[in-house]
């Protein structure tokens, strides 16, 4: 019976994650339902489907479709049965390195001494690698963002991080070397790889070839702190153009961003491709982002009533109104960005007609479509 106890002690560390996803499956559900209400409009799912296709059939079965693509439990499986699998087996070695007398009631000795022999720095990398990786873990799960990948990397990490200290331990002092491999666990893969990137270049007496590329630009959007901007590149999001046309719904599922904060960034990214760096110009003219440019054009194409009167509570004066400021911001944009008049007015309407524009328009919260049409209407799908 005592040994059932210890032998429960030792798989303590390792059911701690497959209970946080059990547990992370019931918000999952909840996330579904949400998304899956919000996309009941049959018109709205036509645009999804236009857009982000080609998806085809019910919006309830797409949806569903789309979420387990991304959060089926078969995708959880594997990466929580690798981690346990390797968390069990770091506290046996553990408690084999510390000669605690309860493996004997689960290993035999001559086993147990074997385990004893694995140096402390690869216990300690390992160690940090597991701790930094339940802290990410309850992280993602207090912010709804826990997918398949992130615990993939917790075993990855621990294994890459236990490797890594094992290569520097010999250059330094014991002590030292357990105290680095504790910290090295804590290091993110990326870093860990230039590292090792840098270390052999040096050993070789070579350079890196870089290769051309676009210099970063999300910092660019509003909003877009480097967390946010970490997040995107885990989901293969690493530049502006990338972001305008990616897909709001699946950013919704795969990440812990807010509704309104997915389409406000994806709106300044189209803007962006546009006009580029001159965007922060124009925010002093109330433009950040596509749907305000294409706003433009709705009020400059309305038609004034033949009615109208000299009463300024005459629709027919709003109208007249909003067209005359709309001319006077597309000269102010004009300024800004010094081009053109006509030029801004083809600008705009490039934006209006835009397939992405038109679906994030539509899916705006009824309140910012009032701020952005006064009419209180979508545009037309």
């Amino acid at each position: 019976m005592m040994c059932l106890f210890y032998f429960g002690i030792v798989c303590l560390p390792a059911v701690i994650l497959p209970c946080i996803c059990i547990t992370y499956r019931i918000r999952l559900k909840y996330k579904r339902d949400v998304i899956m209400n919000m996309m009941a409009e049959e018109e709205l799912f036509k645009k999804y489907v236009l857009v982000h296709g080609p998806q085809k059939g019910e919006s309830a079965n797409v949806l569903k479709g789309v979420f387990e693509q991304y959060f089926s439990p078969k995708f959880y499986a594997l990466p929580l049965v690798i981690s346990s699998f390797l968390v069990f087996w770091l506290a046996v070695m553990v408690l084999a390195r510390l000669q605690q007398p309860v493996l004997a009631c689960i290993f035999p000795d001559p086993f147990s001494k074997l385990l004893a022999l694995v140096p402390k720095p690869i216990l300690a990398a390992c160690i940090g690698g597991y701790l930094w990786g339940l802290f990410d873990v309850l992280s993602r799960f207090r912010a709804h963002d826990l997918t398949p990948e992130s615990i993939h990397f917790l075993w990855l990490r621990m294994l890459i991080a236990g490797a890594f200290a094992y290569v520097l331990a010999p250059t330094f002092q014991p002590a030292v070397a357990t105290f680095l491999g504790f910290a090295m666990g804590f290091f993110p893969i990326t870093t860990i790889k230039n590292l090792i990137v840098s270390r052999a270049l040096k050993q070789l007496d070579s350079s890196s070839a870089a290769i051309p590329s676009e210099a970063p630009t999300l910092h660019k959007i509003q909003g877009l702190t480097e967390a946010a901007i970490t997040r995107l590149s885990e989901e293969n999001i690493e530049s502006v153009q990338h972001l305008a046309y990616a897909d709001p719904i699946k950013l919704l599922f795969r990440t812990n961003f807010e509704w309104k904060f997915i389409l406000d960034i994806i709106d300044q990214a189209v803007l962006y491709i546009y006009i580029e760096d001159k965007i922060e110009s124009l925010r002093k003219l109330g433009i950040r982002g596509a749907i305000e440019m294409a706003t433009l054009i709705v009020e400059l194409d309305e038609v004034v009533p033949v009615t109208a009167t000299g009463d300024k509570r005459d629709p027919a004066n709003t109208i007249s109104h909003k067209k005359d400021l709309a001319n006077a911001t597309i000269d102010a944009i004009a300024q800004k960005l010094e081009i053109g008049t006509c030029v801004v007015e083809r600008l705009c309407r490039a934006m209006s007609e835009d397939f992405q524009v038109e679906f994030i328009w539509n899916l705006l919260p009824d309140d910012v479509k009032n701020i952005n049409n006064p009419a209180g209407e979508a545009k037309a799908v």
